[in-house]
Parts: C-alpha cells; sequence; structure tokens
C-alpha cells in the first residue's frame, strides 16, 4: 500500500504522504521508519505519533542516489551489467550464463560467464572474481 502511494506522489491527493516519508527518511536512514495514517476532519493526514483509529505503516528507507543498491537496481532495470557489480545482481540482470568457465585457486575462484545471444558474434564473456564482475568482452548494445 505505501508503495503505490509513493508512486502517486504526484498527484496532488497524495502531497501530504510524501512529505511524510521525507521527515520520516531524514531520520531513520538505515532502517524501516513507522509512520500513522490518521483522519482529521475527514481528510488524511500522515504524522509519526500514532493517533486513535489510525493505521501504521511501515516505510521502506530510501536509497542514495550513489550508493550500489540504487546504481544495480537501476541497471537491472535496463538488463546492464557493470564492472563491480554483485553476482547475484548480474544473474539478476541477464539471467545465468549459457555455460561457466571456472578456476579455483590461492587466488580465489575466477569465472568467465558466457552469454549466447542466438546470433552469430553476439556472445558476451563476463569475468567474475570471488563473487564480483570484473571484466566484460564482447558486444555491448
Amino acid at each position: 500500500m505505501v508503495g503505490e502511494k509513493w508512486r502517486d506522489c504526484r498527484k496532488r491527493s497524495h502531497w501530504q504522504f510524501c512529505i511524510f516519508v521525507v521527515m520520516v527518511y531524514s531520520g531513520h536512514a538505515t532502517s524501516y521508519a513507522q509512520g500513522y495514517r490518521c483522519e482529521v476532519d475527514g481528510k488524511p493526514v500522515f504524522q509519526q505519533m500514532p493517533c486513535e483509529g489510525g493505521k501504521r505503516l511501515d516505510v521502506p528507507p530510501a536509497l542514495a542516489p550513489d550508493s550500489y543498491e540504487a546504481r544495480a537496481s537501476a541497471a537491472i532495470g535496463r538488463q546492464r551489467v557493470f564492472i563491480g557489480m554483485l553476482e547475484k545482481d548480474v544473474v539478476r540482470s541477464w539471467g545465468k550464463p549459457s555455460k561457466v568457465n571456472r578456476s579455483v585457486g590461492s587466488y580465489g575462484i575466477h569465472e568467465q560467464w558466457i552469454y549466447e545471444r542466438g546470433e552469430i558474434g553476439r556472445t558476451q564473456y563476463l569475468y567474475v572474481e570471488n563473487g564480483v564482475l570484473k571484466g566484460i568482452q564482447g558486444p555491448t548494445d
């Protein structure tokens, strides 16, 4: 429910909720914040204090725009990968590779992930070291 209203922040009817979310985030950047939806004179009001008949809202923390999580989320949404991306996020973005060549040694685990795109010349190679994407080879479009 909170997510639906957050997406509608552009609408005038939810401006109070948007301000409430910003207020909550400013004080609680690392954990879920609590807030309440109350009725005052028949109109919704969002506040941090409980009220009689109010509904408790758990608001997830905002992602800092320059955080890894924000960057990975944006890349996944566009089906892109980037150097430094975690293995789990590469899979979320591109899916599982067609083939994996793996080397294990005292230096750690090095893998070559092969993505066969179905067209001649469309094979892409990703190089993953200890769970982190370190290199990309092949067409990028």
